[in-house]
């Protein structure tokens, strides 16, 4: 074994332990702080390494127990500087042990396999090699997938999957090498670590696949029960909803929202001025949405609310959403249907609501003075 190379590698892991800690973590203002904490536990460890050869007969690739030990204090940093919960913070700290773990190794068993001889050397060449052709592709996916779905299930049965196979992939690796000192050649170890890693790869692979997927799925739902024009929930959210506020229990009330002549906004403006008009109003009822409000667009120019706040109505039978320039609110006729007392299901509770809503509208046109014109 030759110091020099020996130190050589440990630097060379550190300064590719620091470059990931500083590419994946959120805090970029640590940069400094980083290489100063690799530095010092670099200098630290080099120190041991070289006071333990000179004491005991130790190689890497033979009974490396003690250097895979140490090495694991070479990343601690990204349990104190990487953000988020500590749930993520574990799952990076093994993903990144687990790669620069596997290309040492698999440097380390390529030489051994070469040659028996100034070994440290042509470690430290395959090393850099490897690291030179797979570090940049490691972050690229780290940043695009593997850490956005860590960040996004944070807390999750998702978060839990992920950290579980960060950890178990950082055991089959410690554990193929304190099992590779048994005697076989070693081709069948090089052999034996690519399938180790093949299968970590590949799992790693279909894990973040199935987030995709199961992404994808939640976005499609999302979109399936969202009026795409509004942004509002839409028939199917609404139906949804009202199981869920049943489930949870007590009393809430069904709102039923019309537009007041609606029609000749879009006569006298144009369709385009009408989808602004719609927009506008939906984003006036959002403001109103808090904990236990949420609405709907029915179709055209009728919306729906849920809520248990019996003062809503009146809330919004004020309303006046400012519209587009030149473009006058012309006022929201307002129905009301509260449960029990009105009915249980939604046909129920439209039907009060929505002779509720005739009820004000006629009431508004009579105290305005206009003919009664129901539209």
């Amino acid at each position: 074994m030759n110091p020099l190379f020996d130190n050589l590698i440990v630097i060379e892991l550190s300064c590719a332990i620091t470059y990931l800690a500083c590419t994946l973590g959120r805090r970029r203002y640590a940069l400094k702080t980083h290489i100063l904490i690799h530095a010092a536990i670099t200098a630290v460890f080099l120190f041991i390494m070289n006071l333990a050869t000179k004491e005991v007969s130790l190689q890497y690739g033979g009974e490396t127990v003690f250097w895979m030990l140490a090495g694991c204090a070479l990343i601690t940093s990204l349990l104190f500087f990487y953000g988020g919960g500590w749930g993520l913070r574990v799952t990076v700290f093994f993903y990144v042990l687990c790669y620069v773990l596997s290309i040492f190794t698999a440097a380390n068993r390529a030489a051994y396999l070469i040659t028996n001889t100034s070994m440290s050397g042509l470690t430290l060449l395959i090393q850099t090699v490897l690291y030179t052709g797979s570090i940049r592709q490691f972050q690229q996916f780290s940043q695009e997938k593997f850490i956005r779905f860590l960040s996004e299930a944070a807390g999750s049965r998702h978060q839990r999957l992920l950290l579980m196979q960060t950890i178990t992939s950082f055991v089959l690796i410690a554990a193929y090498n304190i099992l590779m000192v048994s005697i076989c050649s070693e081709l069948e170890k090089l052999l034996f670590l690519f399938l180790l890693l093949f299968y970590i790869v590949q799992t790693n692979l279909l894990l973040v696949f199935y987030l995709q997927t199961d992404e994808n799925k939640q976005e499609f739902q999302l979109m399936a029960a969202t009026d795409p024009l509004t942004g509002l929930g839409n028939s199917v959210a609404l139906v949804d909803r009202l199981h869920e506020m049943q489930k949870e229990g007590g009393a809430f009330s069904l709102l039923f929202m019309d537009l007041d002549s609606f029609k000749s906004v879009n006569d006298t403006h144009g369709h385009r001025a009408g989808d602004a008009y719609l927009i506008r109003f939906a984003q006036a009822l959002k403001r109103l949405g808090g904990d236990g409000t949420f609405f709907f667009r029915k179709s055209g120019d009728e919306f729906i609310g849920l809520t248990r706040d019996r003062e809503l109505a009146k809330a919004l039978k004020a309303l006046r959403p400012e519209m587009e320039p030149g473009i006058a609110f012309l006022g929201v006729s307002v129905g009301c249907a509260n449960t029990p007392e009105d009915g249980e299901t939604l046909a129920e509770l439209l039907d009060v609501a929505d002779r509720d809503m005739y009820r004000h509208k006629r009431e508004r046109r009579e105290a305005d003075g206009r003919p009664e014109r129901l539209d």
